[in-house]
Parts: structure tokens; C-alpha cells; sequence
């Protein structure tokens, strides 16, 4: 019996409204959703019917949870840790933006002091994600996340490929078709189709 999760990044965020109380050890602040966005997670939600699913999972951060609530039309949503974004650590300064996200990929163990490895998180993801699956088997769930963090769970399933390092361009290709190129967008939505064994068998993107 084949089980669908709806993995997907949150909403646009508005820099200047910021949230006390987390992200102080990579040096920033958590944000909260751009309103002005908020309409554009509506439309999404009506167009894929996610008021229909009543299994909804998202990351602690306040973005991720108000776009997991928005989508699903519910307050009484799962918070799972697992799902967060990477944690950046204390930069190198010597190393530039472009060589650390191109470093990340080339080195998945690379990390800076106190952040997280490619692996590191491509393990935390898998583990969320098949306690979810295990917990709703045969049923459909919203799992809203950030963009890194997909991206690198991604990797489990996908082959994906820096075309463009200082635009952040990848394409993602799964079995041999390129299903999508670009950044992970804002309410970009991966469907991850799984068998009974937790194998993904098909991924469409929205």
C-alpha cells in the first residue's frame, strides 16, 4: 500500500520581523512569514486539497509551523525537531560563500565548528520522515520543512547537480529525468510516493 508524503518548503519570511528565542547559535534570528505571502499559501493549499489530509507535520520554527497550519486549514499540528533547518555553525571567514555551499556538496562530512553535515542531515530527515510513514502508512501527510534540509534529504532518492554555484541553481534528476532545476522555492512542493518497504518509487514536483 503506497503512502505519499507532501515534503515542502514554508512561505516567503519577512527579515524584519523577527522572533526571539531561537537561532542564536548560528548568528540569527528566526523570522516569521511575509503576510503578503500568505494569500499565495491559500491558493496552494486549495489548488493540491490539502484541507483534505488530516496527518500534517512541521519543524519547530515559526515559519515552517504557520505554513504547515495555512496549507492545512489546522492549529493541531505535529512539531517534529527533525525536520529543521541545517544549522550553519561559526563561519570560516577565509572561506567564501560560494566555495562553503560548493564545499557542502563535493564533502557531505564537512561541516563548520558547531553545524551540521550533509549526512548529518540527510539521517536526521530519514529518520522523521519514516516515523511518519510508519505512523500513517497508506495515507497522505504534509511534511513542511525548510530549504536546505529538503534539498540534502533529496539526495537520498535524487542525483542532484550544482549548474550554477553563485545562483544556487541545482537540477534534480530522479531516475534519469531532470524533475526540476532552480532553487527550492517558497511553498515548493516535492510528492514522495513510498512503498511498503519505505522505498521512494515516484517523485512529482508542484
Amino acid at each position: 500500500m503506497d503512502t505519499v508524503i507532501y515534503l515542502i518548503r514554508h512561505g516567503k519570511t519577512d527579515k524584519t520581523k523577527l522572533v526571539d528565542g531561537s537561532g542564536e547559535l548560528t548568528g540569527h534570528k528566526e523570522v516569521d512569514l511575509d503576510d503578503s505571502f500568505i494569500p499565495k499559501i491559500e491558493e496552494f493549499s486549495e489548488k493540491m486539497n490539502f484541507k483534505d489530509i488530516k496527518n500534517v507535520y512541521s519543524s519547530k520554527y515559526v515559519r515552517a509551523r504557520k505554513t504547515a497550519e495555512i496549507l492545512s486549514g489546522k492549529s493541531d499540528i505535529n512539531i517534529d525537531d527533525r525536520l529543521g533547518e541545517r544549522l550553519g555553525g561559526i563561519p570560516n571567514l577565509d572561506i567564501t560563500p560560494e566555495e562553503y555551499y560548493k564545499m557542502q556538496f563535493d564533502n557531505p562530512d564537512f561541516c563548520f565548528p558547531e553545524g551540521e553535515t550533509v549526512n548529518q542531515i540527510i539521517k536526521r530527515m530519514d529518520e522523521a520522515i519514516n516515523d511518519i510513514i510508519e505512523k500513517n502508512r497508506g495515507e497522505e501527510s504534509i511534511v513542511v520543512s525548510h530549504g536546505a534540509a529538503i534539498t540534502f534529504y533529496l539526495r537520498k532518492w535524487c542525483n542532484i547537480e550544482i549548474t550554477n554555484v553563485e545562483k544556487k541553481i541545482r537540477r534534480f534528476e530522479y531516475n534519469g529525468n531532470v524533475i526540476h532545476e532552480g532553487v527550492v522555492n517558497f511553498i515548493q512542493c516535492f510528492k514522495l510516493i513510498f512503498n511498503d518497504n519505505n522505498q521512494v518509487i515516484n517523485i512529482e514536483v508542484y
